[in-house]
């Protein structure tokens, strides 16, 4: 049908955008029938002039790192195996099902970004989401940041997040982490925000308990 020729006719594209080629548009290298190049062709005069496309020009020279959107764990394996075979640097966001292929995760050397997990499971992608996540992936080694996807949750719950992780088995340490020094790194700026260090911009605030425990109160907060 239409739907699966064009799929096929982007990853063409997509392969003549990201291959060894990619520099100078040609499609020399793509095995591809003299009908489906002619076709292809006619594409890549198109993508010169799609700002869409041109976006991700940034990605490819590795200048940003790839925000891949991924729930599944199939969709997860997907994204590091088209990061690995391109070279790209890449972030998962969500990683709902993290959790049953920590290792898969952990061996791609991909920070992951969990959440937004105070929610129900509004589609089949979030069949699998649990508080559990964070924890089983920092246990594996992965860098793990807790994210409420804001406005999603709002953002003032982020503490409360963390917490719920600590409650389903995550280091409390490990999670203070996930929603401090590790979303930083994740952003590429961590060496201006995320920990209290000389030279870092930090906002000072006093607790009269644990942060990531409801009934704590800030009692102060330095700017």
């Amino acid at each position: 049908g239409k739907g699966g020729e064009g799929k096929s006719r982007v990853g063409l594209v997509m392969r003549a955008l990201l291959g060894d080629n990619m520099n100078t548009g040609s499609i020399q290298k793509v095995e591809i029938s003299p009908f489906a190049r002619a076709d292809l062709e006619h594409l890549l005069v198109m993508v010169d002039d799609d700002m869409k496309l041109e976006a991700l020009l940034p990605v490819i020279r590795g200048e940003m790192p790839l925000k891949a959107h991924c729930h599944r764990a199939d969709d997860i394996c997907t994204a590091i195996r088209i990061a690995k075979e391109f070279g790209v640097n890449m972030t998962l966001e969500h990683c709902t099902e993290g959790h049953l292929i920590p290792e898969v995760v952990a061996r791609s050397g991909f920070p992951a970004a969990v959440g937004p997990t105070l929610t129900n499971a509004s589609k089949i992608e979030l069949v699998n989401k649990t508080f559990e996540t964070p924890g089983v992936l920092a246990r594996a080694g992965v860098q793990v940041s807790i994210i409420t996807d804001n406005p999603v949750i709002p953002q003032s719950y982020l503490p409360l997040c963390a917490g719920l992780a600590v409650k389903a088995g995550m280091d409390p340490f490990e999670a203070l982490k996930a929603i401090t020094i590790n979303p930083a790194k994740h952003l590429g700026v961590e060496d201006r925000v995320g920990s209290l260090e000389p030279g870092k911009d930090a906002d000072l605030v006093l607790v009269d308990g644990d942060p990531m425990v409801s009934d704590s109160h800030i009692r102060a907060v330095w700017i």
